[in-house]
């Protein structure tokens, strides 16, 4: 048995709280990201533990770490997602001189997805929010050969007056053919307002709330079918998604 103690790294390059983002695919490299208070104060970095899980560092050595994007392209609020296999990281971006009607939340609305491919370092902008929405989150497919974002518009939540999304719709960007589609309405009701959604397979769950309502329901859909989704749960709750089991 070994004995795995705290890691310890030169991070003078390293703005903010250090959080790790996911791992490469022999788990060899580790993606980190400096936040702040709110969100990524830095573009990822990889931190190379190579020497030490087979057992050759030298004493006293330090992983080595490395920026996987320059510096000066790190995006207001970046937010992260790393593909299962460690070779993409997507991220979501915000720009300051975007308008959404109503948007309320913190910050400014997100308004593009980005793709770093690890393994060539090609950064690529892959979509932007349609004019008077914003993106919500995004999740990728199972097999990672996608990437799956909702957007939405916002409208004044009749119980406390701030911008609630509604008008939810679900795309799949094809990250091997690099197009999109979709764009078909999540919720059952187009007044109904999307707090998260997560693909796991064939489908997609998602929580929603009428917008006159303090109540949240659990749905499911086929991810070919969203116009007839299965209410799971209901109830005064929240959902955390995490990853599929199988």
């Amino acid at each position: 048995m070994s004995f795995v103690g705290p890691l310890v790294f030169d991070r003078s390059d390293m703005i903010g709280t250090p959080a790790v983002i996911g791992w490469n695919a022999d788990r060899t490299r580790v993606y980190l990201v400096g936040y702040g208070t709110h969100s990524a104060e830095t573009v990822p970095f990889e931190l190379d533990l190579t020497p030490f899980v087979y057992g050759n560092a030298a004493p006293y050595e330090l992983p080595a770490l490395r920026p996987l994007m320059p510096r000066n392209a790190l995006r207001p609020q970046m937010t992260y997602a790393v593909s299962d296999d460690g070779a993409l990281i997507a991220y979501l971006f915000s720009e300051p001189t975007r308008t959404v009607t109503n948007y309320t939340g913190y910050g400014d609305p997100f308004a593009g997805i980005g793709l770093l491919d690890v393994r060539t370092g090609q950064n690529t902008i892959l979509v932007t929010a349609p004019a008077d929405e914003a993106i919500l989150s995004m999740s990728y497919a199972t097999d990672s050969n996608a990437l799956y974002y909702a957007t939405a518009r916002y409208t004044e939540s009749p119980l406390g007056g701030i911008g609630v999304p509604i008008g939810t719709r679900l795309f799949r960007y094809d990250l091997e053919a690099r197009q999109n589609s979709g764009g078909n309405q999540l919720a059952p009701d187009p007044n109904m307002s999307v707090a998260s959604f997560a693909v796991c397979g064939d489908n997609v769950f998602y929580v929603a709330n009428p917008l006159n309502s303090e109540d949240y329901i659990l749905y499911s859909a086929s991810l070919v079918n969203l116009a007839q989704p299965t209410a799971l749960l209901g109830g005064r709750f929240g959902v955390s998604f995490g990853a599929c089991v199988p």
